[in-house]
């Protein structure tokens, strides 16, 4: 969940600093994005390997 919340404060930041023309919120906001993106491919093979798992441990037991 906190991918989700990082890319939506990163819009947020980014859509508030186009109008002033100030490049700190908008470039904070494009690094909260990609933080999120890192995290949410980070979890994926994780993800993937938890289902590869689970038949292994119940043929064992």
């Amino acid at each position: 969940m906190s991918g989700a919340v990082d890319r939506a404060r990163g819009r947020l930041k980014e859509f508030a600093g186009k109008p002033g023309g100030d490049e700190r919120p908008e470039s904070e906001g494009r690094t909260d994005r990609v933080r999120a993106e890192v995290r949410e491919k980070a979890r994926e093979p994780r993800r993937r390997a938890g289902g590869v798992r689970d038949p292994f441990r119940r043929s064992r037991s």
